[in-house]
């Protein structure tokens, strides 16, 4: 049983760690608007919902992994975690199918050019899914709760 806790803090942590630097990444990266570079993607939304989604999504993906790391309600966020994935495979699908797979998806923004290798749409829906089993492995691994919000590094009274 001990080592089951451990997996799912383990995968806690990774998966924060992996929402961090993809969230700084986009942060310090100039940010260019993909409604202009890929036609017919999100379509459905205005200039100016395009650009809120574009611009609050490195802040959204940094308190994400902060939570995970630090452990303040980790299965709730999670779960949450879970929603967003799946609109992250959901578009990288979309680019798949029309052609794109193998196009730069600016999914670590700054690392992109500081590793000097970037990762493709393909690589980034293979993360994604990845990152959809470490959230599996936290939701049924993790020690606490799904509704406490202690971090892991405080004790349990």
């Amino acid at each position: 049983m001990r080592h089951k806790n451990w997996l799912g803090l383990g995968a806690s942590i990774i998966l924060g760690m992996i929402f961090c630097i993809s969230g700084m990444g986009k942060l310090f990266a100039e940010v260019e608007l993909f409604e202009t570079s890929f036609p017919g993607f999100l379509d459905f939304l205005t200039l100016d919902q395009v650009r809120l989604l574009f611009h609050g999504l490195p802040y959204v993906e940094l308190a994400i992994g902060l939570l995970l790391i630090t452990g303040f309600a980790t299965k709730l966020i999670a779960a949450l975690t879970s929603l967003l994935i799946a609109g992250f495979i959901a578009s990288n699908v979309w680019f798949i199918t029309h052609g794109m797979g193998f196009e730069p998806c600016g999914c670590l923004g700054f690392f992109d050019r500081l590793f000097q290798s970037r990762l493709t749409t393909q690589q980034s829906l293979y993360l994604d899914m990845a990152m959809l089993a470490l959230i599996l492995i936290t939701l049924l691994c993790y020690q606490r709760g799904f509704t406490n919000i202690y971090p892991w590094f405080l004790k349990r009274d």
